[in-house]
């Protein structure tokens, strides 16, 4: 899609939904693999699939985008 073409959040859906791939500055995807992990209340095991997670470097972002709220 051509630069001035639509606005930033038309441009964003229509990279991403066509397989594309777009550049945050300060936010970075970590990928955590399958793994099983443990249930402390019944000490069941739990399976836990393999996904990516937002990490954003620098402190301000970080803060003005609280995900634990």
């Amino acid at each position: 899609m051509p630069l001035g073409s639509g606005t930033k959040e038309q441009v964003t859906l229509t990279t991403l939904s066509n397989g594309g791939c777009i550049e945050i500055r300060g936010l970075c995807l970590i990928y955590r693999p399958h793994r099983l992990a443990r249930n402390p209340k019944t000490g069941a095991k739990v399976e836990i699939s393999a996904k990516y997670v937002p990490h954003f470097k620098g402190k301000e972002l970080r803060e003005r985008v609280d995900f634990d709220a």
